[in-house]
């Protein structure tokens, strides 16, 4: 495992947890790090690292836990296969294997839940997460499945820019393999194609977003749904106008 960069004594105690889902009920007294010394009398240098432990404790405990990944995926994995869109300037897609039912549940969508302020942060510094990242209907968070510069990979590890190291821990330490992105392949249907196969539904309490099949679909077939009226659909058209340009060179 890499070698963590050294923590300063007030890094913990500044981090600044309103973008996290869910605040802290008392930051400060979550991230206090103890400067006072021992007791009077003690000197043993096992005490005066006890309020630094339990601090560092404290943080790695919160920050896996708001700033972990998100999304299963309810059908076997060698069931998707990403692949090449059929929807021009999409990009890559995703592929059934196998033969599934209408009302399969395919799984939950991949990404961090970010507050929306977090997330827009984010949209600013790498405007190509916009593609991939789910916003809830209610507008106060997004499920964000891009890396810390807003690519989409084949995993999520999680990890938040807002929080210092939060990022490295999970991508190095707790991360594991992380969570298939897969769902986040799937794209809108190709204008006078079949249409969509997939709709999904939305747990705002629990936020999550599940994706269900809403037709029958055979092997091969490409995994096509709509994102409604507010989906940013801008890299569609830059994506078809340099293939564009590329053709007529």
């Amino acid at each position: 495992l890499p070698s963590l960069p050294s923590l300063p004594s007030n890094a913990l105690a500044s981090i600044d947890v309103s973008s996290h889902p869910y605040p802290f009920a008392s930051p400060e007294a979550s991230f206090a790090v103890g400067t006072g010394g021992t007791t009077a009398g003690s000197s043993s240098p096992l005490l005066k690292l006890l309020p630094l432990a339990s601090s560092l404790v404290t943080y790695l405990s919160l920050v896996s836990s708001f700033d972990r990944p998100r999304g299963t995926l309810h059908v076997p994995i060698s069931s998707l296969e990403v692949g090449t869109s059929a929807v021009s300037g999409a990009g890559l897609g995703l592929y059934v294997t196998e033969s599934m039912a209408e009302g399969t549940e395919l799984g939950t969508y991949p990404g961090v839940v970010r507050r929306a302020g977090s997330y827009l942060r984010k949209f600013e510094a790498f405007p190509e997460c916009g593609s991939y990242a789910w916003r809830f209907t209610d507008n106060e968070f997004y499920l964000d499945p891009t890396d810390s510069l807003g690519v989409v990979n084949d995993a999520c590890f999680g990890g938040s820019p807002d929080v210092p190291l939060s990022t490295l821990i999970h991508e190095n330490l707790i991360g594991g393999d992380g969570i298939p992105t897969l769902l986040a392949r799937i794209n809108e249907p190709p204008v006078g194609g079949a249409g969509c196969n997939v709709f999904s539904r939305e747990d705002l309490e629990e936020r999550t977003v599940t994706f269900y099949l809403s037709r029958d679909v055979v092997a091969g077939e490409e995994l096509f749904m709509d994102y409604g009226l507010t989906y940013d659909r801008t890299g569609y058209a830059a994506s078809s106008a340099a293939k564009a340009e590329a053709n007529v060179e």
